[in-house]
């Protein structure tokens, strides 16, 4: 068992949960700023990851919510829209509370991942993406 350090965030556990399982394949950074492509202007993602797999680089954004409520379609709508211009190349959203049944359609359909917050804290990072890296071609 991993021996985590105190934190006051409960996405900050998550962050070195992953950080943990990539070790050196790849750099897990909270609140990092990335450029909008069409705007140019800085726009702030809770958590990059980003690393070369098989020598290909792969970049992947992670958005967090922690309301008491599900989170809703309205809320995947705007990180759908704040991805879109981003180079990113997988999106993942973590909510403390799950997702309500349309925002999980919609988030899908879009290819979008999904996760409750304990389901991020057990997902085996490294393995999903190695899959992600495969999925691109």
């Amino acid at each position: 068992q991993v021996l985590m350090p105190q934190r006051s965030n409960p996405f900050q556990r998550l962050i070195y949960l992953i950080q943990h399982q990539l070790a050196s394949d790849a750099a897990v950074a909270e609140s990092r700023l990335l450029i909008d492509k069409v705007s140019g202007r800085n726009v702030e993602v809770d958590i990059v990851i980003e690393g070369k797999l098989g020598g290909v680089p792969l970049l992947i954004g992670i958005e967090c919510t922690a309301t008491k409520r599900p989170a809703t379609v309205e809320w995947v709508d705007q990180m759908l829209g704040k991805h879109s211009s981003l180079s990113v190349d997988k999106t993942v959203l973590v909510s403390k509370t799950g997702f309500t049944p349309d925002a999980v359609t919609k988030a899908t359909s879009r290819g979008v991942d999904v996760l409750q917050l304990t389901e991020a804290e057990s997902r085996d990072w490294s393995g999903w993406v190695l899959k992600v890296n495969n999925l691109r071609y």
